[in-house]
């Protein structure tokens, strides 16, 4: 890979910024598997509980184009993954599903709405209530719009992000995470042109 040229990936439909998500995603699934920072079991299964939450969520494009902001309201479940799961898995391992709405703020006001399933991987607990993680997952989404060359309306959202919950001793804890995301059809429609965005999370648990 690294000696084709940036036409030479392009042609072969490999977007060099979009084949640069890869490594990212590479990234969460080594977290998975290396342990978390030190922490008896015991504890670990106090402080991660199933829980739910909402949060806003501010995104913009940068593949092919910065053009498109998008604002959603989000809410999402974490879920034990073992109860999920045929085989043993780590404890600090969740399963967290999503579903957001919202619009596109610029360059004009459409419609989106998303669903998602990701694996969530806590990393550890650290002084001040500070507990980072990682997750990654798949969704599908529908936008109330179509960039010239995709073909559908209703495509898929492989995501990944970086994250971190702040935990208070008076109320509720927050998270705060960046995300990267890919919208595309997978082949089912000839017109298959991808977008790639950003998105900022900020939200809270109740």
């Amino acid at each position: 890979m690294g000696s084709h040229s940036i036409t030479d990936l392009t042609a072969a439909g490999l977007h060099p910024v979009r084949t640069a998500l890869f490594p990212l995603v590479l990234l969460v699934v080594i977290a998975v598997a290396i342990p978390g920072r030190a922490c008896s079991e015991e504890n670990e299964t106090k402080s991660i509980r199933n829980r739910y939450g909402v949060s806003a969520v501010l995104g913009n494009t940068y593949n092919p184009d910065f053009d498109r902001s998008f604002a959603l309201l989000s809410g999402c479940a974490i879920l034990d993954y073992a109860k999920f799961s045929h085989h043993e898995v780590p404890k600090r391992l969740r399963l967290k599903l999503e579903c957001a709405t919202g619009m596109t703020v610029r360059p004009n006001r459409r419609a989106m709405a998303s669903i998602g399933m990701l694996v969530f991987n806590y990393l550890g607990d650290f002084p001040g209530g500070i507990r980072p993680y990682l997750e990654a997952g798949i969704g599908v989404i529908y936008t109330d719009f179509r960039r010239s060359g995709q073909g559908l309306r209703f495509n898929f959202n492989p995501r990944a992000g970086l994250g971190v919950e702040l935990s208070f001793k008076t109320w509720e804890p927050i998270f705060a995470a960046i995300r990267f995301g890919h919208i595309s059809n997978g082949g089912f429609h000839r017109d298959n042109a991808g977008t790639d965005f950003v998105a900022f999370i900020v939200g809270t648990f109740f």
